[in-house]
């Protein structure tokens, strides 16, 4: 399987403080307990969630209680902070996005689908964590964090983080424990991503689509 390729570059490093879920069913309990702060950390995170996800969290609950198991995510900016020069501010850009897993079946199917409806303005990739069968609208990886300074008068453009590859999915069950990672053998691993950076809400846009199929 794809899964056991990816095991290789991703060795398994579960110390889970989930308890030890046996159905998907269990897998979300968990993660609400931990999207509520009941948790203090997931396998895929070593802390609360980030403090700039707050402003999605009552979205990212509603996802999870959709079915949707949410890993990531981000809101979009468009801002101006401290300054770098006295005639040039920080620009910080973020284009909104959201990682998560949804079991096979007719519904995630249909999602997949209207899913790709959204190209242009949103990038998405699904992909069987069993087989690696993947369906993507990205036309490459992309950044999707990036900050702007001056350089001897010249401003530059610094990339931080990018998205729009498969790898992420692989890499995020390697830490749960060896049932949950089953467990998610019958998911599609999904990304939604906005193309347009300061723009858009990528968790609510994948709520109006789940919650309609």
């Amino acid at each position: 399987m794809l899964y056991e390729l990816y095991l290789t570059l991703f060795p398994k490093t579960s110390t889970s403080p989930f308890s030890h879920p046996e159905t998907f069913n269990q897998l979300l309990r968990d993660n609400l307990l931990y999207l509520t702060g009941q948790l203090s950390r997931s396998p895929y995170d070593t802390g609360p969630i980030d403090e700039e996800s707050l402003s999605l969290q009552p979205m990212l609950l509603h996802l999870n209680s959709l079915r949707f198991f949410s890993t990531c995510s981000q809101p979009s900016e468009d801002s101006y902070t401290a300054k770098y020069t006295a005639s040039h501010l920080r620009h910080d850009q973020q284009k909104a996005f959201v990682d998560g897993f949804m079991e096979k079946g007719h519904k995630s199917q249909r999602v997949i689908r209207r899913l790709q409806e959204l190209h242009p303005d949103y990038f998405m990739t699904a992909v069987d964590m069993d087989t690696g069968f993947t369906v993507t609208t990205f036309p490459r990886r992309i950044c999707i964090t990036r900050a702007s300074g001056c350089v001897e008068g010249e401003v530059m453009w610094k990339e931080f983080t990018w998205h729009g590859g498969v790898e992420g999915f692989y890499e995020t069950i390697a830490h749960f424990d060896n049932d949950s990672q089953q467990i998610f053998m019958g998911c599609y691993g999904v990304t939604l991503c906005s193309s347009t950076y300061g723009d858009g809400c990528a968790v609510k846009q994948l709520l109006r689509v789940i919650e309609v199929q």
